[in-house]
């Protein structure tokens, strides 16, 4: 099992090993004055309070997610709302199928109504040549 401190050792070396192969050097080597360390140290510390609020939000959010899961866990399944619960549950369920069933149904209807007008299509040209053959038949010979 790898501990905390691994981690960290890991995540300082992979970091190490970064800036050592963008910047040629170390840390410990940079031309950086004093206050450009401090103020790249400073940007770092925002970013990673960003990082932080925004990790905090989605805790919250998932937690009360959490919580409301479990309140549902703990309604017995006989009572009034356990039913209900029930209820709801299998209507999801029956829910999916029925969208998975049109979805199919759709894709169907689709492919049917394409095989329709290309149909439709070689009939109109079918009935277009067929009148144009009654036109020519129509007309008087020439050597009449």
């Amino acid at each position: 099992m790898t501990t905390n401190a691994e981690r960290v050792k890991a995540l300082v070396d992979q970091q190490a090993a970064k800036g050592l192969a963008k910047y040629g050097h170390g840390l410990e080597h940079s031309p950086l004055s004093l206050s450009q360390l401090a103020r790249y140290a400073a940007e770092e510390a925002v970013d990673m309070g960003a990082y932080l609020l925004e990790m905090q939000v989605r805790a919250e959010a998932l937690e009360k997610e959490l919580a409301a899961v479990r309140a549902i866990q703990e309604i017995p399944a006989d009572s009034d709302l356990g039913i209900l619960i029930a209820r709801a549950e299998a209507a999801e369920k029956k829910s999916i199928l029925l969208r998975e069933r049109n979805n199919t149904l759709m894709a169907e209807t689709t492919k049917a109504h394409g095989l329709l007008m290309e149909e439709i299509a070689r009939l109109k040209s079918e009935r277009d040549e067929l009148r144009a053959e009654a036109e020519r038949l129509r007309e008087p010979p020439i050597n009449a």
